[in-house]
């Protein structure tokens, strides 16, 4: 069965017109819900319950994603900074990370921009940590590119 994805966010009422008229064409859903920023690498959550349950009730798999931009800022210190931690901080992040994802998703998407190529081999060594991690909680680990 092909995937049949779609983006929706809180600040577009479009994207939720248009999924609940489409929701029976698709399989995924994609919604915003954290965002990483500062150089301590806050992690902001914005749930959106109303939409987690709406996914559930209609069986779509639903992926929140986690960026670094905080208004039309992109923060590429905060995911820098994480990328730079031990692997011990970086654990603690994946173990905070993972207790606020709402319990019907199936796993993350991650939209990270802005980042400086000199940390591609940091980056890798992250993401393949953090899908590890996921995995191991029989979660899915996405990525925007």
């Amino acid at each position: 069965m092909p995937l049949k994805f779609a983006f929706a966010s809180s600040f577009d009422n479009g994207s939720d017109v248009s999924l609940k008229h489409h929701s029976d064409l698709l399989t995924h859903v994609a919604v915003d819900w954290f965002t990483l920023v500062g150089v301590e690498q806050k992690l902001v959550e914005e749930p959106n319950e109303a939409l987690a349950s709406f996914c559930t009730h209609k069986g779509l798999a639903l992926l929140p994603i986690l960026r670094n931009i905080d208004g039309n800022q992109w923060q590429s210190e905060a995911v820098e900074n994480l990328l730079k931690a031990s692997p011990k901080e970086q654990t603690a992040f994946f173990d905070h990370l993972f207790q606020r994802l709402p319990s019907s998703a199936i796993g993350l998407l991650v939209e990270w921009s802005e980042i400086d190529v000199t940390y591609r081999p940091e980056h890798t060594r992250f993401l393949t940590a953090l899908a590890a991690y996921l995995h191991d909680h029989h979660r899915e680990l996405w990525i925007t590119i």
